[in-house]
């Protein structure tokens, strides 16, 4: 059982009662959790994505850490707007590093 109460049967039912529970405004993003982060990854934002997919590693510690973790991402993916400047500058510089 979680802190919110219940227990959850689907995850994508977990993170929007996770986000609803900490007051945090999905809005225009999708959270997924995704199992191929490394374990030092809590979560990622792809500029690639613009910024609309926020990928949760699904080892968070507890439900304060994937507040925090989506909060973050979230502010990460709402900087990141689909095909603005600072996307496109995002992917070429991981381009360029690989």
């Amino acid at each position: 059982m979680s802190p919110l109460g219940r227990t959850h049967e689907r995850y994508d039912n977990y993170l929007t009662d996770v986000t609803r529970h900490y007051g945090i405004n999905l809005r225009a993003v999708n959270p997924a959790l995704d199992y191929s982060l490394s374990p030092e990854v809590k979560g990622l934002t792809k500029a690639s994505e613009g910024g609309w997919m926020i990928r949760i590693n699904p080892r968070f510690a507890n439900e304060s850490d994937l507040a925090n973790t989506l909060a973050h991402e979230l502010s990460h993916g709402r900087d990141l707007p689909e095909g603005s400047a600072i996307a496109r500058r995002a992917d070429v510089r991981l381009r360029q590093r690989a």
